[in-house]
């Protein structure tokens, strides 16, 4: 079994060979992160993570995981370990397994979508299994996909929130929502670029009033 630092599982901490389930391996990678980085801070962001809170708005086939660690010195070599010992080897930028349906990439290490940062809005999410992992918020996902919109035109990612208003609106915090759009000066945008009966444009104006 590949070990970082020269530090050994202890009994009932070997890992887990899980690719049937994306969440799954989240979490158990973070669980084998924390192992050898205690003070680690592991995130699932992304397309993944959208999916989680809004799995009828969007699919995705790639875990986007921000790691931070409190030194750099030994980042890529222990994302690397920690990848091999589950199965995934590095092909290019992204890590791949010949068992797994998805793939695996490293996002920054500080959480931010465009301008503003997103650190605030990091929460807990257990899989089926009860095995947790880290996760960014409804609201900071949608502002991901908002963004995308925003800055590029991108007509997928704003039909994508629009589908997550329409099949989930309850989980989002528009307030929160609409205060990162005003600071990334999208909210007018938004707003203006959609039917007036739109769901997701009625929220945000009368989010932008609280």
């Amino acid at each position: 079994m590949t070990t970082t630092k020269g530090i050994s599982p202890a009994p009932g901490n070997q890992p887990k060979r899980i690719h049937v389930d994306l969440y799954e391996f989240v979490a158990e990678f973070s669980r084998q992160m924390l192992l050898r980085e205690p003070k680690a801070r592991i995130v699932l962001v992304g397309g993944a993570a959208f999916e989680w809170h809004f799995p009828k708005a969007h699919a995705s086939s790639d875990a986007d995981i921000s790691v931070r660690i409190s030194s750099n010195v030994h980042r890529y070599e222990l994302l690397t370990d920690v990848s091999k010992t589950l199965g995934f080897h590095r092909t290019g930028r992204i890590y791949q397994s010949k068992e797994a349906w998805f793939t695996v990439d490293f996002a920054p290490e500080f959480l931010e979508v465009g301008s503003c940062s997103v650190e605030h809005l990091v929460e807990q999410a257990r899989t089926d299994s009860g095995a947790p992992f880290l996760i960014l918020s409804p609201a900071a996902m949608m502002f991901d996909r908002l963004n995308s919109w925003i800055h590029w035109n991108d007509a997928q990612s704003l039909l994508a929130a629009r589908l997550a208003v329409q099949t989930e609106p309850d989980k989002i915090d528009y307030v929160e929502l609409s205060r990162l759009l005003s600071n990334e000066r999208g909210l007018q945008k938004i707003i203006a670029g959609l039917p007036e009966d739109d769901p997701l444009r009625r929220r945000l104006a009368a989010a932008s009033f609280k």
